[in-house]
Order: structure tokens, then sequence, then C-alpha cells
């Protein structure tokens, strides 16, 4: 599995195009998207997701986008009704 840049297919912005041959070569990918799910990066992340997916599919590559469940300040602000180990 390799753990990539977000932009490992067009080897662009957090990415090098000369890591393109190495890519190809993973059994699976898996896109770093942390931070990049806010208002504005939705459509670039659906749009880059989607080529990525038909990209690894034509490999026969899986696919293995980061989850990232984002920040809420009112989960940080519960109190702690449980401690249980």
């Amino acid at each position: 599995m390799a753990s990539t840049p977000f932009s490992w297919r067009t080897g662009d912005k957090d990415s090098r195009s000369d890591f393109s041959t190495f890519y190809s070569k993973a059994d699976a990918i898996m896109p770093w998207s942390v931070g990049r799910y806010y208002d504005s990066y939705y459509d670039q992340l659906v749009n880059t997701q989607t080529p990525d997916l038909a990209l690894c599919k034509n490999r026969g590559q899986l696919y293995a986008p980061v989850l990232w469940p984002g920040f809420s300040w009112s989960i940080l602000q519960v109190p702690m009704i449980m401690n249980i180990y």
C-alpha cells in the first residue's frame, strides 16, 4: 500500500510527477486528504477522487482514501461522563 500525497495522480501541488511509476506498482493507493474537508474543498475532493478511483480500478489497484471525521468544538467541550478502559 502506498500512502500518497492528495495529488498523487496528477503529480502536482503536494505531489511529484516523478513518482508516477512508483504509484503504479502499489497494490493499493491511500491518498492523504486530512485537512481538505471544508466547504471550498468539497467539490475539489469529489472531482479528484472520482478520477483517482477510475485510474486505480483500471490498474487493478485498491483505492483507500483517508476517512477523517473532522473536528467540532461542541464535541471537544462535552464533559467526560465515562472513563472506562
